[in-house]
């Protein structure tokens, strides 16, 4: 169930990525795509450490930390400011 919640978003995370970032959409949804990425090798390792030193109430309480804090990073995306960024 959680699982099937988490892909539940996927949709929306790419069709935003591309509708803000316009001509620049290969970029940025590559951006999107490692930084996904990138948090899943990051974290793999670090979990056990957490749960062996601190439990899993710990473990779970920073990955549900980082999920917030990505959420509030998406008040600050503006979709009504055109993409001033030039090559």
């Amino acid at each position: 169930m959680c699982f099937a919640c988490t892909q539940f978003t996927e949709g929306a995370y790419w069709s935003a990525t591309t509708f803000v970032a316009r001509r620049y959409a290969a970029g940025a949804t590559g951006v999107l795509n490692t930084g996904g990425n990138l948090g899943g090798v990051i974290s793999t390792p670090l979990i056990p450490i957490l749960v062996h030193y601190f439990g899993w109430h710990a473990a779970l309480g920073t990955g549900s930390l980082f999920a917030l804090l990505g959420a509030a990073l998406w008040m600050f995306v503006r979709v009504d400011r055109p993409n001033r960024v030039e090559p």
